[in-house]
């Protein structure tokens, strides 16, 4: 990582200055969001499954065919399963200003290159790019290529809508800064 340290040079010519990221830390940050992410996904398939009894129980009352009702629950458990995988990172990114639980603990943040929190579209851009970074899965092979061969150390989720990873920004530099942004 040839940089370590994002310069962006506002309107009034004054230079803001964020730490990028570190691999180590993102990568901690992406295994506390995974690890998150695998506890919804097997605690939404002990709730698929008790439910699915109940589900062939009622289809067997109704249609004698004990299969239909079951096969709804599949459906939306893999529905749901889609939603925490692909929505995961796009929801709390937006929320949170660039941040997910694994990020906020490890104080890291996405920000857009001019310095500002990610908008809904730009999280959706990176974290759709998510799959091509985690390639072959789960090593994130492509992504981590991607973050020594480019300047700014960035995978490409986050090079396509223009963004970084840095460390957070304390809360009083983030009030001075949207002072100067209002000026």
């Amino acid at each position: 990582m040839a940089d370590e340290i994002l310069t962006i040079e506002t309107p009034e010519h004054v230079e803001l200055q964020f730490a990028i990221a570190t691999i180590g830390n993102r990568f901690l940050a992406c295994a506390i969001d995974h690890t998150i992410q695998a506890a919804a996904i097997i605690v939404l398939g002990i709730i698929g499954y008790n439910v699915s009894e109940g589900f062939r129980s009622l289809s067997r009352l109704l249609t004698l065919d004990p299969k239909e009702g079951s096969l709804w629950v599949v459906a939306i458990s893999l529905l749901a399963t889609f939603a925490i995988v692909m929505g995961y990172f796009m929801i709390f990114e937006t929320v949170w200003s660039g941040q997910t639980p694994g990020k906020r603990l490890l104080k890291l943040r996405v920000i857009q290159e001019d310095g500002r929190p990610i908008t809904f579209f730009a999280a959706m851009t990176r974290n759709l790019l998510r799959g091509a970074d985690i390639q072959p899965f789960p090593f994130y092979s492509v992504g981590i290529i991607s973050v020594f061969a480019s300047r700014q150390a960035r995978r490409l989720g986050i090079v396509s809508p223009i963004q970084s990873s840095s460390r957070s920004v304390p809360p009083k530099l983030q009030n001075s800064m949207k002072s100067l942004r209002a000026k």
